[in-house]
């Protein structure tokens, strides 16, 4: 009787851990819709929100490494622009004791990270970022 069970069970859960730990909405049990593949391939999340890399900054004014706003902001986007990635946005919030950044890459969260080593973050967010839209090609190909 349990065996008969697990046979049931196991797959609806294998398939439910795989879009969790994917997004991919192609085997999620029960909760496939042609609106969610389409927006999976768009690389778009199910609400329609762009897949990008939200970088948030954490600003406190006595903290700042000596940046200004313009300038950090200026440094992110130039930053992942060379790494060919221009869906950034740079958003900043205020901070408790020093500036810091976290970056967001849909679920994915890296930080946070002390201005000063900022740069230690870009290469995860970006890594993060292209790993996002290697499933979804592989989603849109078929694959």
């Amino acid at each position: 009787m349990i065996g008969l069970i697990a046979v049931i069970v196991f797959p609806a859960a294998a398939s439910l851990i795989y879009f969790q730990v994917t997004k991919d909405p192609s085997l999620r049990p029960l909760g496939v819709t042609r609106a969610a593949e389409q927006a999976y391939a768009r690389g778009q999340a199910e609400d329609g929100s762009p897949l990008e890399i939200v970088v948030r900054v954490y600003w406190v004014p006595d903290h700042t490494g000596g940046h200004s706003h313009i300038s950090l902001q200026d440094a992110f986007l130039k930053t992942f622009a060379a790494k060919g990635i221009d869906a950034v946005s740079v958003r900043f919030l205020p901070g408790r004791t020093r500036t810091t950044i976290t970056y967001v890459v849909g679920k994915s969260i890296i930080g946070p990270i002390p201005v000063e080593q900022a740069a230690q973050g870009v290469n995860a967010a970006a890594a993060a970022f292209r790993m996002s839209e290697e499933d979804r090609e592989r989603f849109v190909n078929g694959d």
